[in-house]
């Protein structure tokens, strides 16, 4: 026979706890239910607590999906948008180069140059905003390779990695590795690397 003992937390019930009586007896006795009835109260405070953890989690992978599907379009808009853009400004300053006299030819140049540092900059926006190697290579290879990147003496055990960091949804995996580029970035010390 179960015996049910409902777990409250500020009045509100959050679940019930079941016990069974003891092999012989028909009911708890009045020690076992004062010892159930204690039990209940930080059970009800627990499950409150996860119910809250759970639904904080949830409110958190939400607000990360939206950053990382605004990151995503940004990142499409500089990809698609700017880049071929810059890139084509870059070949008609080829093109001058090509065609006309010196004068001309070192304008075309400064433009060729200047386009060529917005590209770079583009690049590594794009990088930031979505960090490439984690769709060349994955989140823990490119853990890996970020880590060499900035010399330090950091070698995450990839199959351990993958295998936490496979369950992971794609943003989680994003922001993962921001955060993971940025701690490595800090641990470079001041101007870090790679943008």
């Amino acid at each position: 026979m179960l015996v049910a003992v409902p777990l409250l937390h500020a009045a509100e019930r959050v679940g019930e706890l079941q016990v069974g009586v003891r092999p012989g007896e028909s009911r708890l006795s009045a020690a076992d239910r004062v010892v159930l009835e204690l039990m209940a109260a930080p059970l009800g405070v627990a499950l409150r607590a996860q119910a809250l953890s759970d639904a904080a989690q949830q409110s958190r992978r939400r607000l990360v999906a939206a950053g990382e599907g605004k990151r995503g379009r940004l990142r499409q808009d500089l990809h698609d948008g700017l880049g071929p853009a810059l890139t084509g400004i870059g070949f008609r300053a080829d093109a001058v180069m090509n065609l006309t006299d010196d004068p001309a030819r070192s304008l075309a140049a400064e433009i060729r140059a200047i386009v060529d540092t917005a590209i770079a900059d583009v690049r590594r926006l794009i990088n930031q905003l979505h960090p490439s190697a984690l769709d060349d290579v994955g989140l823990a290879s490119g853990l890996s390779t970020t880590a060499m990147a900035a010399r330090l003496a950091v070698t995450p055990k990839t199959a351990n990695l993958s295998t936490v960091f496979g369950k992971l949804g794609v943003a989680d995996r994003s922001e993962a590795a921001l955060f993971a580029r940025g701690a490595l970035r800090r641990g470079r010390g001041p101007g870090g690397f790679g943008g």
